[in-house]
């Protein structure tokens, strides 16, 4: 994982540019023994993305709740007719 204060700008700038309705929290991780369970990092990332609105403010950025819940699904939901 990265750090923080260089992932929340970006992750803003992202969502500045093309909006949070267009954006989508994925993962390409890989599966097998090798990267489930305790080898997983998506847990970890998932955790990251929940706190976001919280730690975001330290660095000076706003993710509003509505706008996480669109990154983490609901644009999905509304593009695809979920």
């Amino acid at each position: 994982m990265g750090e923080p204060n260089s992932l929340i700008p970006k992750l803003a700038c992202m969502r500045d540019m093309v909006g949070a309705d267009r954006m989508c929290f994925g993962s390409d991780q890989n599966s097998g023994k090798r990267h489930c369970r305790e080898n997983s990092v998506l847990s970890q990332w998932l955790d990251f993305m929940r706190r976001l609105p919280e730690m975001a403010k330290d660095y000076g950025y706003l993710f509003t709740q509505e706008k996480m819940d669109l990154i983490l699904g609901g644009a999905a939901q509304k593009h695809f007719n979920l």
